[in-house]
């Protein structure tokens, strides 16, 4: 890179892929970690690790900058003295610092959500009781400084934030003007779609944003910033994030397309739909498979190739011709 800018890629063990998750080390007067890997056993120990044969002890950070807010991204802040500021987008202040109404708030939003897409009461509340678990045990601590679109990142003047929202209300990447890199969290990876992780609005009883679209938008609008090289939260190095770009975007619409077939041929549920989408994983990977099945009907459904009726029992989803 030019200038005082060097990045330096540190890999750790997560519970979910075996790649296990990147975090970097941006070189600067400021020394910054992005992200923080998850808390499981060996991630601290490869870290301090792999610091110290970059040079560098625990001490010399100054800094974190979370991507967003999930555990394998945030796992070890707790191992920082508070003097290390922590910075992130404020959408992700209410998962880092969870208090209990909003505890409440999604707990309440996630039992009526999926009352009204169809999960079974047997699916629904362990999950449910799962993800309240997950909330509580990946609280950290509150954010020191907030960044939102188009922020010039604390300490790194070269460096821009992006609000790449989709996999997470809060997610933020990191884009070097000069260099065209991005460093990107979870927004583009190199061999799987990101997740579009649904999340409580910000208040009870509002409209609950749609991630698949807003990972769509998200996408194109990065087509825009001419990036060479973008580097992920899990996997190698992107070079061609362009043409990755437009292969996500086809590919989602071909299996959006694929559930809109089914759906000429009979109602179905959401629940349902997922059930056909992921017969053999739907229930060990519950929430991924469904928050993915969500993203392709409000996809369908923001085109209008699908209509949607409420009854007793749910929404129903039916073809649009």
């Amino acid at each position: 890179m030019n200038g005082k800018d060097k990045i330096s890629k540190i890999n750790l063990p997560t519970s979910f892929q075996a790649e296990g998750v990147n975090v970097f080390l941006i070189h600067n007067d400021t020394l910054t970690l992005v992200d923080a890997g998850q808390n499981v056993k060996g991630a601290w120990d490869a870290f301090t690790a792999q610091l110290k044969s970059l040079g560098y002890q625990v001490k010399d950070i100054q800094q974190i900058i979370l991507t967003h807010s999930h555990v394998d991204h945030t796992g070890l802040v707790h191992y920082f003295d508070h003097d290390v500021k922590l910075i992130g987008h404020p959408s992700s202040e209410r998962w880092l610092h969870p208090t209990s109404s909003f505890l409440e708030q999604h707990d309440f939003f996630f039992q009526d959500f999926f009352h009204q897409i169809g999960v079974p009461p047997h699916i629904a509340q362990p999950y449910l009781a799962y993800k309240h678990r997950q909330v509580v045990s990946n609280a950290q601590r509150s954010l020191d400084i907030y960044v939102e679109e188009g922020a010039e990142i604390p300490g790194l003047p070269q460096w821009m934030a992006l609000h790449t929202i989709g996999h997470a209300q809060g997610h933020l990447s990191l884009f070097h003007r000069q260099d065209k890199i991005l460093i990107g969290g979870d927004v583009l990876l190199p061999h799987i779609s990101p997740n579009p992780i649904i999340e409580p609005p910000l208040h009870r009883g509002e409209e609950r944003e749609k991630p698949q679209l807003q990972m769509n938008e998200t996408l194109r609008r990065l087509l825009s910033f001419s990036i060479q090289r973008v580097l992920p939260g899990h996997g190698e190095d992107i070079l061609n994030p362009n043409e990755l770009i437009q292969h996500r975007l086809e590919r989602q619409h071909e299996r959006a397309m694929q559930v809109r077939e089914w759906l000429m041929e009979e109602l179905m549920t959401i629940f349902e739909v997922c059930q056909r989408l992921f017969p053999k994983s739907y229930q060990s990977t519950f929430g991924f498979t469904l928050f993915e099945t969500v993203g392709q009907i409000d996809y369908l459904l923001s085109h209008q190739f699908i209509t949607e009726e409420q009854i007793k029992s749910g929404l129903n989803m039916e073809g649009a011709w």
